[in-house]
């Protein structure tokens, strides 16, 4: 977060009853604030998605709206939680990607 040799961008996953991957979508956003976070939720999400994310203050602009669970921890056990799961997924086969 803020340094000047990395874009900042937003993944979500929607998952079916399941929990199973159905789509997903990895998004720029020009920066993590406020401002960003609610537009890239407002053209993104469907009104009263769940949302879980690392509790960065931004989320706060999606709580109106959504269910927002902060997955806590830190290291291996914030990867490893159940609805972190197809993110980290998607996250780690883009960086095996040549």
């Amino acid at each position: 977060r803020g340094s000047e040799n990395k874009r900042p961008f937003v993944i979500a996953v929607e998952t079916t009853e399941d929990d199973r991957p159905l789509r997903a979508v990895m998004d720029p956003v020009p920066g993590f604030t406020k401002a960003a976070l609610s537009e890239w939720i407002g053209q993104r999400l469907h009104p009263g998605a769940d949302v879980y994310s690392d509790g960065l203050g931004a989320f706060r602009a999606l709580e109106a709206e959504h269910a927002h669970t902060v997955i806590e921890g830190s290291g291996r056990s914030r990867c490893e939680a159940e609805n972190a799961r197809w993110v980290n997924v998607v996250l780690s086969n883009l960086k095996r990607r040549p």
